[in-house]
Order: C-alpha cells, then sequence, then structure tokens
C-alpha cells in the first residue's frame, strides 16, 4: 500500500520527520501559520497534524524511543524528550553542537550525531560522552543488538567518507572501524522475515548532504555485522536525508532535492545563488549548485561572499567568493575547519569571518584579493559570528549564535584595546546587530516581547571604547521596526529603508529616517521566499534580493508512506 501525507496548512518543513518504530506515526519539525518552529506528531491513520506543546524552537532530526513512546528532539541547543501523546518535555543534555540524527536503544541508551562527532547520553539525561573523534559522524542508527549501529562518517579523512559500523564498547579513538558503504548518505536498518538477515537503506548516487539520488535496500547480516546481498532499488529522486523506515515493514520519504536544515545549524540550503526583484519574480540564477548557508554582497555589489559545504562530500565548510561579472567562484578559506559568516569591510578590501580552527568559534579576518594569510581579530572562549563592519572602518558587531545570544563591539582600529565591548547584559535573545550605513544606528533582532521582532537603536561605538564597564553604550531609546516577528535586518546602501524576513517566511521592508528622531514606516511584505532559506542580502539600490534558492523545490512535497515495502524487492 502506498499513500500520501500532505503537511499541514501554511506550514514549512524546516527540519527533518521519522517514522515511528511500529509504523504508526510520523513526527517532525517545522513552522505552522504561527512562525514558530514546533515538532509535530501525526498518527497515519488520521487527518490532522498536531503540534507538540512545549517543543517551541525545535530543530533537525527528531528520533523515537524503541518503544514508540517518546520523541527526542533538540531546541535550544539541548536535547529533549517528550511523551508523543504530549506532556512536558524533559531536557537530556546540552548539545552546543547541534544534533545530526540520533537513534534510541532497548537498555535506554541515546547515540547522536554532530558536525563534531558522535556521542553518547542515557535516555534519562545526564552528560554526553564522545563516541568519536576527527569531525562530523551523523546519523546513526542502532542495529539488533543495541549496541553496534550504522553512520555516516562525513568527513574526508582516513578511509574517506561513507557508511560505517560503530559501537557503544568502543574507545573514541578507535572508531570509525569497518567501513560498510563508499555512499554519501544517512543509513537506515530495518529488519525483515529472516531474523538473521535484514537491509540497510541508503540513497546511492548524491554528491552532497541534501541531494537526491536513489534509495537502495541491500541485505545486512545483523550477526556478521557485513552486508550479504546485492543493493536494489527501492524508489528514485529521494534526498539523501530525507527517508526514515520501521520495524514493522513501512517505510517513508520525501521525493526531490530537499532544502537542508542540519540540526543546530539551520539555513543551509541545497541550491544556487539566485536574484530575485521586489515582486519575488525569479531574474537570474548564477554560479554551481551546492549546499550553502551565509552570504555577504561587497559594498559595491559586484562580488558575494558565501559559506559553502564541501562540494567533494566532506563536512568541512569554507567561504568562497563569486563575481557576478565574471561569473567565477573562487575558494577564499582554505583551511580544515569550519569557516563562515563574511562580512565586508566597508572599503570592500577585506573580509571577516569566524572560524573554528582552534577548537572554538574565533573571529578572523583577510584580504578579499586573497593576498596574505588569515589573520586572528579576536579570541575568547564564547561561540562568535561577526555581523556588520562600521561605516569608518573602526569597529565590528558579532553575536553569540547559540542562546544566550548578545551583541558585541570589538574595536579594530590600529593602537586600541582588542577588548570586545558587551553592549547589552539583559535576560532575552538579541542576535544579528548590524550598523546603519551613517554609523548613527543599529538594528537587530531581541525576543524580548516573547518573540523576535527587529529594533532600531543608537549607538555611539566611541563612547562604549572610552567607558571601563562593558554594556554601558548609552541608550537613549530604541523603535520596534518589524510587526508581527522578524529576524535578519539588512539596511539599504542610503539608510532610507530596512529589510527583513518575517516569522512566516515573507520578505519585508520598511522606510525609515535616521535624521535625527529616527522613525519607520508601516512595513510591506514583498513576497514568500522559499522553504528553508534565512540568510540573504539585497543590491546597494534595494531593488533586487540575493539569496540561495533551492533546487527543485517550488512547493511543498507530501510525505510518501509505503507499507509492506520489502515484499516489491521480491518482484
Amino acid at each position: 500500500m502506498r499513500f500520501e501525507i500532505p503537511l499541514p496548512e501554511k506550514f514549512t518543513l524546516s527540519g527533518n520527520f521519522a517514522l515511528s518504530p511500529d509504523g504508526r506515526k510520523l513526527a517532525f519539525v517545522g513552522a505552522g501559520a504561527d512562525g514558530q518552529s514546533h515538532l509535530w506528531v501525526r498518527s497515519i491513520d488520521v487527518l490532522d497534524a498536531q503540534p507538540l506543546q512545549g517543543t517551541e524552537g525545535a530543530l533537525g532530526w527528531p528520533f523515537w524511543s524503541p518503544d514508540s513512546r517518546f520523541i527526542a528532539f533538540l531546541a535550544q541547543s539541548k536535547i529533549h524528550k517528550i511523551e508523543a501523546a504530549g506532556g512536558p518535555p524533559i531536557t537530556l543534555c546540552d548539545s552546543s553542537s547541534g544534533v545530526l540524527g540520533g537513534t534510541w536503544n532497548g537498555d535506554d541508551q541515546i547515540v547522536f550525531g554532530s558536525t563534531t562527532g558522535l556521542y553518547q547520553v542515557a535516555a534519562a539525561g545526564g552528560s554526553a560522552a564522545p563516541l568519536t573523534t576527527g569531525g562530523a559522524s551523523v546519523f546513526p542508527y542502532f542495529l539488533p543488538d543495541g549496541r553496534h549501529f550504522v553512520y555516516w562518517h562525513a568527513n574526508p579523512s582516513g578511509n574517506g567518507p561513507g557508511v560505517y559500523v560503530g559501537s557503544v564498547n568502543t574507545k573514541p579513538q578507535e572508531q570509525p572501524a569497518t567501513k560498510l558503504l563508499s555512499d554519501s548518505s544517512m543509513a537506515v536498518y530495518t529488519p525483515s522475515a529472516n531474523s538473521s538477515v535484514g537491509y540497510v537503506l541508503f540513497v546511492r548516487g548524491a554528491a552532497a548532504a541534501g541531494a537526491s539520488g536513489t534509495l537502495m535496500a541491500q541485505p545486512f547480516d545483523s550477526g556478521r555485522l557485513t552486508l550479504s546481498g546485492e543493493a536494489v532499488p527501492v524508489a528514485e529522486g529521494i534526498s539523501n536525508l530525507r527517508f526514515s523506515a520501521s520495524t514493522t515493514d513501512a517505510l517513508a520519504y520525501l521525493t526531490g532535492p530537499q532544502a537542508v536544515t542540519e540540526g543546530g545549524s539551520r539555513g543551509n540550503v541545497l541550491g544556487r545563488l539566485t536574484w530575485f526583484d521586489r515582486a519575488g519574480k525569479l531574474l537570474e540564477s548564477v554560479g554551481d549548485p551546492a549546499v550553502y548557508r551565509t552570504l555577504a554582497l561587497s559594498p559595491d555589489g559586484k562580488q558575494v561572499a558565501i559559506e559553502r559545504v564541501d562540494p567533494n562530500g566532506g563536512g568541512n565548510r569554507d567561504i568562497w567568493l563569486y563575481e557576478f561579472g565574471r561569473g567565477v567562484s573562487t575558494r577564499f578559506t582554505f583551511d580544515p575547519a569550519w569557516d563562515g559568516a563574511p562580512v565586508w569591510s566597508p572599503d570592500g578590501s577585506r573580509i571577516a569571518f569566524t572560524s573554528n580552527r582552534a577548537g572554538q568559534f574565533d573571529l578572523y579576518e583577510k584580504s578579499s584579493n586573497l593576498a596574505g594569510q588569515d589573520e586572528l581579530l579576536y579570541k575568547s572562549s564564547d561561540i562568535k559570528a561577526p555581523s556588520s563592519w562600521s561605516p569608518d572602518g573602526r569597529f565590528l558587531l558579532y553575536f553569540n549564535p547559540v542562546p544566550p545570544s548578545h551583541i558585541w563591539l570589538l574595536p579594530l582600529a590600529a593602537g586600541t584595546d582588542r577588548k570586545a565591548i558587551l553592549l547589552d547584559d539583559s535576560k532575552f535573545n538579541l542576535a544579528v546587530a548590524r550598523f546603519s550605513p551613517d554609523g548613527r544606528w543599529i538594528a537587530y533582532s531581541s525576543d524580548e516581547s516573547g518573540r523576535n521582532e527587529i529594533y532600531v537603536r543608537p549607538l555611539d561605538p566611541s563612547s562604549a571604547v572610552g567607558s571601563s564597564a562593558a554594556g554601558s553604550a548609552a541608550v537613549t531609546g530604541k523603535w520596534m521596526v518589524s510587526k508581527d516577528g522578524g529576524t535578519t535586518p539588512i539596511w539599504r546602501r542610503d539608510g532610507k529603508e530596512l529589510f527583513y524576513i518575517g516569522l512566516d517566511g515573507s520578505a519585508m521592508a520598511v522606510g525609515v529616517s535616521t535624521s535625527g528622531v529616527f522613525k519607520a514606516e508601516t512595513p510591506k511584505a514583498l513576497f514568500k521566499l522559499p522553504p528553508g532559506v534565512l540568510f540573504w542580502d539585497v543590491s546597494p539600490d534595494g531593488k533586487r534580493l540575493l539569496l540561495v534558492a533551492p533546487l527543485g523545490v517550488t512547493a511543498q512535497a507530501p510525505f510518501t508512506v509505503v507499507l509492506n515495502w520489502q515484499s516489491s524487492l521480491k518482484k
């Protein structure tokens, strides 16, 4: 039996999904009409899905307990569990590296993946212990013995990327031990009528995370932990991140390339750089298809710096430059680390960015013409992402992307003390602050009202630097610019307009005046952005918007569910 389950009305799938082990329920992550992301559950024999209260801010890949009673999920950089029938969520552990897939065995042990490796934690809660080292190890799935699991080792080191067999009884430095497949795909084990042989499901032919290929099923001897037959195709055009199977011969998947939103790293999109006009008309797509994330236009609008996932299939991220006039892409950073969040200097000569090459996310800069080496700007113990360079070139704004989020000011001028200054000490989350073109104001997002809104406040960087107390920059007023929520503010180059993304995914624009007392007009919706898009920029004249448009995603595809799917393998 094969049927489709549509997504809820006015819903955006911002995370992933998982079929319960008993095959009766589907859990998925996304935002409804209110723009707030939740964990949702739908029984396959009813018509409506329901968001679970208490799961606000849910991200990434949910996964089930083996008895199909609980669902584990990520929110606010912590792993929680909640009953599928509803109830209060229970916090299990911290996970600042996000959660890229997880699995739960009968002994109530959880293994979850992240950009830094696999971790193990008790289902009752506690501290997460590392199981692997050496970079991204993701999407673990327990085998029948409850000790071994299959997972995707994404870093191109050692035996190369692919699907491996790991164990909870192995020391971290001894993994990955056994390579099962060379394919870049998550893998799922499902039992068959033969108790000693099941199937490993994976996607073949996908070059990067989120790309589509052919869903394959290959016999697997769960006792010997080896493949025991040839792989057989199951379905075409399936994302290597978007399929799930139960222990009861049920299968669910999404067809076509999908917007990629990885665990705590929401905003990754498999697509192409695309220009839209203010009405949402697609003007031009440029550059190579790839998995992209943060981006920033150069001050003259002739280039864009963009964060790109390693096109060779590894988990590494680098910054690339794309020149619109010549149509040429150039790699900008080369360190085997996560380099991202590029910000241009006001004259376009340098680019600041964040990198975890020293084991933590610090701030670096480099000449935009690739001359010279990467230079360390600022090092501290917190996670940092730059967001704006002051028009006079003397200061850099950055924020902490992992809650609690705060805004900091970093002096850059020669002779100044490289000591960051906290601009807010509130209990709320403030992020993505950006200088106005005249340097007198900053626009930023804050959740002080109970949801993210865009605010503007005056800022005199010199007075902040001259004070000995962090957070002492005088605030003589602030204005809420957005309406019904918003994130990611961007100034037009003449300072007469602010753009932001509404919580419903719409591109918004509001006329402003920064001369004298700040004034803002009523926000206007321009058009709905494609699903999964969180990062963008605006041309200097404000007439065009640049973002990464997902490949082949023109509408929200329904889930396809197949019952008794293994019977098709015998034909």
